[in-house]
């Protein structure tokens, strides 16, 4: 899927996620087998685009994400959000990696 290999592309377009090891790294929700990738690709789209303040839409994809068992790094929508909303987003790196 394109969304895929795009958010993949942005999140090794800098040196701000960890992605040595996609399995475990920031980016690691893009390599899980048990991603609904159409439930995923309107939670991501909510995040990014949603009218609710971003803190409210970060909250809702941390939900999605914890309530289907996927890997919760707050790097992965904090650094996505920062990218599309630098003047009112801030990229959180959390300690691990």
């Amino acid at each position: 899927m394109k969304l895929f290999q795009g958010f993949k592309s942005i999140g090794h377009a800098t040196n701000l996620l960890w992605t040595n090891v996609p399995s475990t790294g920031d980016l690691a929700i893009l390599e899980d087998d048990k991603l609904d990738k159409q439930a995923f690709s309107r939670q991501i789209f909510q995040l990014l685009h949603g009218s609710s303040p971003s803190q409210d839409r970060l909250g809702e994809f941390l939900k999605f994400v914890k309530n289907n068992g996927f890997p919760n790094k707050w790097t992965f929508p904090t650094y996505f959000l920062f990218m599309c909303h630098p003047d009112m987003d801030m990229f959180i790196k959390t300690n691990g990696h």
